[in-house]
């Protein structure tokens, strides 16, 4: 059975408008939040958006250590059309660089 055209697009359409994958981002981790919930902005070097990384209590020390530092989050991605970039991480690890 073949699924019409404009259906096969809709679909495609609302699949990528919420996906959500498994990856990692680095960047520069500029501003902490932990009033309403744990979240943490890291700004990507070469993408131009910052991504909402929302992060367990038991990664807060580790958090702390990566303000204004280099770091990698690695987590589940999710994406918002039309953006080609993750616009929040549900973070699993952090990886903080040394300065």
């Amino acid at each position: 059975m073949k699924v019409p055209d404009k259906l096969d697009q809709g679909l495609e359409r609302e699949f990528l408008r919420t996906a959500a994958i498994e990856g990692r981002v680095s960047g520069f981790v500029e501003a902490v939040n932990v009033h309403d919930q744990s979240v943490m902005y890291i700004y990507p070097v070469m993408l131009p958006v910052r991504i909402a990384c929302h992060f367990p209590p038991g990664l807060l020390d580790i958090v702390r250590r990566s303000v204004k530092r280099y770091t990698t989050v690695s987590g589940l991605q999710t994406y918002e059309e039309p953006s080609p970039f993750p616009t929040r991480i549900d973070v699993e690890a952090i990886e903080v660089q040394p300065p």
